[in-house]
């Protein structure tokens, strides 16, 4: 009967021993479970967040890009600001030089006819804020058929007041009678010091199809 006891008694303590083993190994794989649950989502929240970074990486690399080409086009368009800024002071710095001395014209008005003289009307002008002395000009007649004029006269003005217009009267001697269809070019030949003449230049003047004024 003591035996038959101590026997079962056995068996149940395995039993015991058996359901331990179990549960043993059971909460063990639960917690490796677990564990690699834990580390699957770890992981892969680290590759969000990577990915997530290196969408902000892009992004932000494209915004210093576009930031880049901003500042870029802002330089190019202040060097081309700074560039005609100094293209514009060097104009109005020759202006203003140019201001500062005699700039002289001369133009043919009309004439008249007396006595067999001829007497030639003129205007000549200075722009310039400084008078303008020993101004000499000369005027050249052209007819159709004449190469390059048939006549020319001189024409001694002397000395033009800074900013004002002068009409010159001067007597022509032409070695033919004018006729109404003749044209005529007027222009000053030179001036003294620091003069600048004002005129077409004579070679284009001849070679363009500019209606020159006519020596009526």
């Amino acid at each position: 009967m003591k035996n038959s006891v101590s026997s079962a008694v056995q068996v149940e303590d395995g039993y015991v021993d058996l359901d331990l083993r179990k549960l043993g190994t059971a909460a063990l794989i639960i917690l490796l479970t677990a564990t690699s649950v834990f580390y699957f989502q770890q992981a892969q929240s680290e590759d969000i967040r990577a990915d997530r970074a290196e969408l902000d990486a892009a992004r932000l690399e494209s915004q210093v890009e576009e930031l880049n080409t901003t500042l870029n086009n802002v330089n190019q368009s202040l060097q081309s600001f700074q560039q005609r800024s100094e293209e514009l002071h060097d104009i109005n710095g020759d202006l203003r030089l140019k201001l500062g001395r005699p700039l002289v014209k001369m133009e043919y008005e009309s004439r008249s006819s007396s006595g067999g003289q001829t007497q030639v009307s003129l205007t000549a002008a200075n722009y310039g804020n400084t008078t303008a002395t020993g101004v000499q000009g000369s005027c050249q007649v052209y007819r159709e058929g004449a190469d390059p004029s048939y006549d020319s006269f001189e024409v001694d003005i002397g000395t033009i007041t800074n900013r004002t217009l002068e009409d010159v009267q001067t007597q022509a001697s032409l070695s033919e009678q004018p006729k109404n269809s003749d044209q005529v070019l007027c222009r000053i030949e030179s001036c003294e010091g620091t003069c600048q003449i004002l005129h077409e230049n004579l070679e284009r003047f001849q070679a363009s199809s500019t209606v020159r004024n006519n020596f009526n």
